[in-house]
């Protein structure tokens, strides 16, 4: 029998064309399970990334000198801003790693956890920027620093010995 496009071939003898439906949920699960775990794997990757930037931030920021300049301002400002803005956007960075990892096995994980790691190591960046500042003598820790916006206390009796010699 010649084979002609148009028509379905029968499936070999013994071969069931449809599959149980235990054996279709093993060969399914077995395979978005490597899948699963790559995802997981790269949302640590991204969870991880701020550590990369920490020894060249902390070296520019040492390099920026103790002085207020415009260089060692400029560098504070990349070493608070960076991290903020990444922390205002942590749902933006593992977005387009969910979308993927709902594509290929067809849940949307929360990656809560690699998140959570994210916003503590930008919470560290943000650390070396605020360890400028205070090297800086910018950022307000001594209670001198704070004179400024004290109170005056004005008393409330004033007392005049009586024996006062006159002048």
């Amino acid at each position: 029998m010649p084979f002609s496009p148009g028509r379905a071939l029968r499936p070999p003898p013994g071969l069931s064309a449809v599959l149980s439906p235990a054996v279709a949920a093993a060969l399914e699960s077995s395979a978005a399970a490597p899948r699963a775990s790559a995802h997981e794997k790269k949302a640590w990757e991204l969870a991880m990334s701020p550590v990369k930037g920490f020894f060249m931030t902390g070296f520019m920021l040492w390099m920026s000198g103790s002085s207020v300049g415009i260089f060692s301002m400029m560098m504070t400002y990349m070493a608070l801003s960076a991290p903020v803005s990444a922390m205002m956007n942590v749902s933006n960075v593992f977005k387009g790693l969910a979308k993927a990892a709902k594509l290929t096995t067809g849940k949307e994980p929360s990656f809560l956890l690699q998140k959570i790691a994210y916003l503590l190591l930008q919470c560290v960046a943000l650390a070396l920027g605020l360890w400028k500042l205070k090297s800086l003598g910018l950022l307000p820790t001594k209670l001198s620093d704070l004179f400024g916006h004290m109170n005056v206390r004005h008393p409330l009796h004033l007392v005049i010995p009586a024996d006062l010699p006159a002048l």
